[in-house]
């Protein structure tokens, strides 16, 4: 029997794949999702829908090397030795829009010299105005926003770049099929293009006693395929954190609940670690969850079980 199945056929009840150390079957609680999220472009309500509970008697993920991701994978990330309630998070509306562009200067990283263009946004509320060249000269910035109108709707900007290179990289961008594409301007890359909101969110959830960072509190750890989260950072004043693994992460405790770590896998695919409901330090508890984390297969992913739940995958 093969160490690892693919996402094909189910395995038949009573033969767990040895990768995976199970100590009992999943136990999962209906409880509800928040209802409205907040998008760029107001364009969708979220609809509620059952989420899992931390499980004290689902699989446990042991030590291992982390995948390799290739282009377009969408691997999955746990924590390592606690025991996993794991989800798929579908949105089937994500293609629909909104769409980013993600772009990067030469040295630039996760959240440090790089920006997302979003497109359609519902008008911003930035009041200085500056001038957009090609699009009729009507342009509105903020600290680390740039926006303007186009294509019968607004299209925003946000990064940590200079301000005119912002309103270059607004100048580089056009519309087509209600999708941004962008011309990169000199010094600076496209490193990313897809939705606003990941199709697939991939996210496992444990109890904090579970994985040692505190009692009564969620932990979790998940991927997603986006431009959004990376905006969303952006948006949160992310800073960077010294981690030897993940040398280009970043952290926030204005997202997540008490608080959010991020880094890049791949262009396009980031990583995250989060916990609520624990009243520690919230830096101290996202390293600690960050040390244990391991990158999977989607084939081994999917020997977890994971819940589908439809709904819209806020990046927030």
């Amino acid at each position: 029997m093969q160490d690892i199945v693919s996402s094909g056929p189910e395995r038949p009840p009573g033969r767990t794949p040895r990768w995976v150390i199970v100590a009992g079957g999943l136990v999962l609680a209906g409880t509800v999702l928040s209802a409205a999220v907040a998008l760029h472009s107001g364009d969708h309500k979220a609809k509620p829908a059952p989420t899992p509970t931390p499980s004290s008697t689902g699989p446990v993920v042991p030590d291992g090397p982390d995948v390799h991701a290739e282009p377009g994978d969408m691997p999955a990330l746990v924590l390592k030795n606690g025991h996993v309630s794991a989800m798929d998070r579908i949105d089937s509306a994500a293609e629909y829009g909104p769409w980013t562009v993600t772009l990067r200067a030469r040295n630039g990283s996760l959240v440090s010299g790089g920006a997302v263009v979003t497109f359609p946004v519902h008008q911003p509320a930035l009041s200085r105005r500056v001038t957009i060249a090609g699009a009729d000269g009507r342009g509105w910035a903020a600290e680390d926003e740039v926006a303007w109108r186009t294509s019968g709707s607004y299209a925003l900007v946000r990064g940590r770049l200079p301000e005119r290179d912002l309103i270059r990289i607004a100048e580089a961008t056009t519309i087509k099929d209600q999708r941004p594409a962008v011309r990169a301007p000199t010094g600076l890359k496209v490193i990313a293009t897809g939705p606003y909101r990941s199709p697939v969110q991939r996210e496992a959830r444990y109890g904090t006693v579970d994985v040692g960072v505190g009692a009564n509190g969620l932990a979790y750890a998940g991927v997603v395929r986006c431009g959004g989260l990376e905006d969303e950072l952006y948006a949160a004043n992310a800073q960077p954190i010294a981690l030897d693994r993940h040398p280009n992460a970043v952290v926030t405790t204005s997202l997540g609940g008490n608080g959010l770590l991020a880094w890049e896998v791949e262009p396009g695919l980031l990583a995250y670690v989060g916990y609520s409901g624990v009243a520690m330090n919230a830096t101290d508890v996202l390293r600690n969850l960050a040390t244990r984390t391991r990158l999977i297969s989607a084939a081994q992913w999917q020997t977890l079980r994971p819940t589908r739940i439809e709904g819209l995958n806020n990046p927030a």
